[in-house]
């Protein structure tokens, strides 16, 4: 087994992150890589599959992890931690002012970005509350959504080119989240900030400035939802938290606020990510329209082959860690990469191919392991939903213009499209079939 490489040498302030340290071969996270980050990935696998690359905190490098295998074992191993606040002090290096102050410490307490035994209390709290019955129970109220926003697309029908990632999918996700936590109509709009931002990574101040009104929103919610308690995710919330199941108003607004903005956004790419993915293989499309009953088996694939989250945080290792022949040294950084995991042709046979009845058991656009997502189930049902109405409604649906040319956000975390323009062709009148 091979220990990790030294990086004597290395310059003390990369150019840019994700650039490969020792030795040549792509880097990552460059506009290039956004656009189609497969190639590079396959090239990883091959050839380097634990990736030293450049990374702008401390220690100052990371290891870029690609292959099915480990990050499928990495995401279920404890040695891996995610509170960088912790590392940070194990590593006696103050933390740097956040972007947005106490807002951004404040969002930093959720709980996709702690440990145990946090991490585990604050999950059994939201689990009780995202039971599969509930969320089932959901679907009738998805499916009343997603036939209004469908209406409103059809009205459109004739005036050219409408974006579904705007005008369709950002809207779908954004309300049913919002009702289940409980946020009141008129507020709906003030927690879209979170993926209206994501489109451009640089909107730092535009975003921060969301999260604090956001964040001040949900503050008086807690108020209100103990005087006048509902059967909503965030009275639940409030109810733990006189429990004493949470520490602080602080927690509770932390996971309502990773429960918002991470439902929006993973689910606003998962359906656009679904039906750009259709509409490119017309094969598959025309298999899931012979046969709706294939749509539950569509959108794992859909998860598998652009999944919507690709990193979810960066991790460092509390002890020595094996990932194939390389082991990784204590105190590092380690990147996860699920795009990469779920490409890799060790676990699926021709994985470049979209195939919505292929076996896609094991897929990581989830994750796995104990930070699975608490939101995956209701994401689903929502895909299922409109992949199959959306086509029934508009059969004519395709691409405007090149689809090799959509757009993808420049983003490591969320792989998404920034836009989807598409022609709706004739709409078929509801409730009518071919």
């Amino acid at each position: 087994m091979s220990e990790t490489p030294p990086f004597e040498g290395r310059p003390a302030a990369p150019a840019a992150p994700g650039q490969p340290i020792n030795g040549s071969g792509p880097g990552v996270w460059d506009p290039e890589f956004f656009q189609n980050p497969y190639p590079t990935y396959a090239w990883l696998r091959e050839n380097d599959p634990v990736r030293g690359i450049t990374w702008p905190g401390p220690p100052g490098h990371a290891w870029l992890v690609t292959r099915y295998e480990d990050v499928h074992a990495g995401q279920a191993d404890s040695r891996l931690r995610h509170d960088l606040t912790a590392f940070m002090a194990e590593l006696g290096i103050p933390e740097p002012p956040a972007i947005g102050g106490d807002v951004a410490r404040l969002l930093g307490r959720n709980l996709t970005l702690l440990d145990a035994p946090d991490h585990p209390r604050l999950r059994a709290v939201l689990s009780r509350f995202f039971t599969k019955r509930r969320i089932e129970g959901m679907r009738p109220r998805i499916e009343v959504l997603t036939d209004g926003l469908l209406d409103d697309l059809a009205e459109r029908a004739g005036d050219g080119p409408v974006d579904l990632v705007q005008d369709f999918a950002w809207k779908l996700p954004l309300t049913v989240v919002c009702e289940l936590l409980g946020v009141p109509a008129e507020d709906h709009e003030l927690f879209g900030y979170g993926t209206d931002a994501s489109r451009d990574r640089g909107a730092t101040g535009e975003y921060a400035a969301g999260a604090v009104v956001a964040v001040e929103r949900l503050r008086a919610l807690i108020g209100e939802k103990r005087a006048n308690p509902a059967d909503d995710a965030f009275t639940s919330f409030v109810r733990a938290l006189d429990a004493g199941e949470f520490l602080d108003e602080d927690e509770v607004i932390a996971q309502a606020m990773l429960f918002v903005v991470a439902g929006h956004e993973t689910t606003v790419d998962l359906l656009g990510n679904g039906i750009h993915a259709l509409l490119s293989n017309p094969d598959q499309l025309k298999q899931l329209t012979a046969d709706p009953s294939l749509v539950t088996n569509t959108v794992e694939e859909v998860l598998r082959y652009y999944p919507p989250t690709d990193i979810v945080t960066p991790q460092y290792t509390a002890e020595p860690i094996a990932f194939g022949d390389v082991e990784v040294d204590r105190h590092q950084i380690v990147i996860l990469s699920r795009a990469s995991a779920n490409r890799d042709p060790e676990r699926y046979p021709d994985p470049e191919r979209f195939d919505i009845t292929r076996n896609t058991a094991g897929h990581l656009g989830f994750g796995h392991g104990p930070h699975y997502c608490v939101g995956g189930m209701t994401a689903r049902i929502e895909g299922q939903t409109v992949f199959n109405r959306i086509f029934d409604r508009f059969p004519d649906l395709r691409h405007a213009g090149d689809p090799e040319q959509v757009r993808w956000k420049s983003n490591p975390v969320a792989r998404g499209l920034v836009s989807l323009p598409v022609e709706l062709g004739t709409p078929r009148r509801p409730g009518k079939t071919a």
